[in-house]
């Protein structure tokens, strides 16, 4: 069953539940050695509420109405999964739940699940509503779901919610819920990053071939092409579809899932490529799901249909599946943008594979605005909390491990030139988040297991040798030091005659975050934390290690405030997945910084890299590996309509 995407404003006065949700499940773990004696299973649900509610009337509400629904199979038609029986749940307590700062140790020690936030609600994300309940409920833990869990490993559910005296109104929470006899001492995490979906990337091939075809453009570089001596596939093969790897990607996770080499997928932000639809939808300014690019992404997840501009027909869109792998989310900088830019500004059309002449017969049916187009508004999150996601900030723990999971937030205007050199620097960890997480690492350590931090822009990232001074350049070129590449381990040893630490002569602030940049790789680097992010869309990584002598480099904030800074650890660049196999060694040189590829484009130099992700392993409670991979590895796992593409 799917439901309508209501607005939040269609529920009236009734409470709404929140999380968990898509993008958060709750995560509840059983032995299998104990799972035949489990009778119940509890969950604890995040409700938001109009002020003049009570504890009453949302139990009132809620009582007889709140379900779960196990999914039990993929149908072979749709390629939905066919949902079992709704086991309905039974009320334990209702309780208004109060808004504790994220920087507060209280907000750790007093929500173990769920958490109400202030940041939403100063936002205006949930519209008039603004108070926070916590509601326990109990759910019996039936011969279905053990059979799912005994076949498959676990047992995932949505949450469905009616209301009285609204027929036509229900909420579903979907993938909410995840029943599992994982103990989480061997388990697989994809990592996947940047996808960058958008409505109109099923348009645009439609509408440049419709203009291209018998065109002058089409003429020039056929005759470039001969005199080029050139050979590149025509335009059908060539161009990139962002939504079409995100449609083979959950095909490829739940063939993974089927043959257990994958528990869980988590998304690092650009999960969009901007939030209002770029035909402007039925109301250019509302943020409501529907009129969004959130929609679309829900939508592939979940595999139901897309609605596309009247005037052209999608060619070349792939079938695919809902994808049936718990994901965990968190935003980044694009997720933040309210409108869409021009694919024809400067050499944007390289990311799809797309050349000048020919995306130049691309049009918009709302004209893109610069202005506009970087134009960030909190407001991009109202259907991202409301239907995927409640939380910007918050952490997991799985057996003895934990994962922070931070939001990185929007284009930093303080540093501008990065935005100009087309690398842009996010916002950064304010005080509080940096407090955050220390505070979960503080009150939640373990004497074992993996610490992982989860955001999309990098703290560690290297200015490109171009870019640098001339003086410095030259003095690199002259040194035989040309490109980024002989700055990693083994080719800086060679340079230094021993040692091999990168910070001395590289700049690793580019296109990073802006705010507390020393603090948190600090922090990271005292705690060990494995650090896994995207933005750059390149493959890149990074480790530290302790030093005296710390480097020195300067930079300015807004083009004209100088500011001078110190490296707190030593940094070293390589292909540490690439070159080494060893447990000890990955464990015993941590933490580590990784930069993975674009899941959904590719980059301006290399379209190659388009449909890459990370498969991070953790085995006997330690990190075992984290190689890159890509879609393109796995041909023989996809469908046979796949052959053609």
């Amino acid at each position: 069953m799917f439901s309508k995407s209501n607005s939040i404003k269609d529920y009236k006065d009734h409470a709404v539940l929140v999380s968990p949700n898509l993008g958060k499940p709750q995560i509840r773990s059983f032995p299998k050695r104990k799972l035949e004696e489990v009778e119940e299973f509890e969950l604890e649900l995040l409700y938001i509420a109009p002020y003049s509610s009570t504890a009453d009337i949302i139990r009132q509400e809620i009582i007889e109405r709140i379900k779960v629904n196990p999914l039990i199979d993929l149908d072979k038609e749709t390629r939905r999964a066919v949902r079992g029986e709704a086991i309905s749940g039974e009320l334990i307590n209702v309780q208004k739940a109060p808004i504790i700062p994220i920087d507060d140790p209280e907000l750790i020690l007093n929500y173990p699940y769920e958490s109400p936030r202030g940041q939403p609600i100063r936002s205006e994300i949930y519209a008039d509503k603004n108070t926070y309940y916590l509601v326990k409920v109990k759910f019996e833990f039936t011969d279905v779901l053990k059979a799912i869990i005994h076949q498959k490993g676990y047992a995932m559910c949505d949450i469905t919610q009616s209301y009285p005296n609204e027929e036509n109104l229900t909420r579903i929470n979907y993938h909410s819920v995840v029943l599992t006899n994982q103990t989480w001492e061997n388990f697989t995490i994809i990592h996947g990053t940047d996808l960058h979906v958008a409505k109109r990337n099923d348009e645009v091939l439609a509408v440049l071939l419709r203009g291209f075809e018998d065109s002058i453009s089409e003429k020039i570089l056929k005759i470039k092409d001969f005199f080029t001596m050139e050979d590149e596939d025509d335009i059908l093969n060539r161009f990139i579809n962002p939504n079409n790897n995100i449609r083979l990607f959950c095909i490829l996770m739940n063939r993974l899932y089927e043959r257990k080499r994958v528990d869980l997928v988590f998304l690092t932000g650009d999960l969009i490529d901007f939030c209002v639809r770029s035909d402007g939808g039925d109301n250019i300014v509302s943020f409501d799901l529907p009129n969004t690019n959130w929609s679309v992404l829900r939508n592939l997840i979940l595999n139901l249909p897309l609605t596309y501009r009247s005037d052209i027909e999608p060619v070349n869109i792939y079938p695919t599946e809902e994808l049936l792998v718990p994901i965990f989310t968190v935003v980044g900088n694009h997720d933040y943008r309210s409108y869409h830019y021009d694919l024809r500004w400067a050499t944007l059309h390289k990311v799809v594979n797309v050349k000048s002449l020919e995306m130049m017969h691309y049009n918009d049916i709302v004209p893109a605005n610069p202005i506009t187009s970087l134009y960030v508004n909190r407001k991009t999150m109202m259907a991202y909390n409301q239907y995927m996601n409640a939380y910007q900030n918050y952490h997991i723990e799985l057996g003895d491990h934990i994962f922070l999971f931070m939001d990185t937030e929007y284009d930093s205007a303080k540093a501008t030139k990065d935005l100009f050199m087309g690398s842009p620097s996010a916002n950064g960890f304010h005080d509080e988040q940096l407090q955050f997480m220390k505070n979960v690492i503080k009150y939640k350590r373990r004497p074992r297991g993996v610490r992982m931090a989860l955001f999309h822009a990098p703290v560690i990232n290297p200015l490109k040798i171009k870019s640098m001074g001339w003086r410095q350049k030259a003095k690199y070129r002259k040194a035989g030091l040309n490109t980024l590449e002989d700055f990693k381990e083994e080719s800086l040893k060679e340079f230094t005659g021993g040692e091999a630490r990168a910070d001395p002569y590289v700049k690793f602030d580019h296109g990073s975050i802006a705010n507390n940049w020393e603090e948190s790789l600090k922090f990271f680097h005292n705690e060990k934390i494995l650090v896994l992010n995207g933005h750059t869309h390149k493959f890149r990584e990074f480790r530290t290690y302790d030093t005296d002598d710390l480097s020195e480099f300067s930079k300015r904030n807004y083009f004209i405030l100088k500011k001078n800074m110190r490296v707190p650890v030593a940094i070293y660049m390589d292909d540490y997945s690439l070159k080494y196999t060893s447990q000890k060694y990955f464990n015993d040189h941590l933490p580590f910084h990784l930069q993975t590829p674009s899941l959904g484009v590719g980059t301006y130099q290399d379209t190659k890299l388009t449909g890459a992700f990370r498969v991070i392993k953790i085995r006997d409670n330690k990190l075992e590996s984290f190689r890159i991979d890509f879609l393109s590895n796995y041909k023989k796992l996809l469908p046979e309509e796949f052959a053609e593409f």
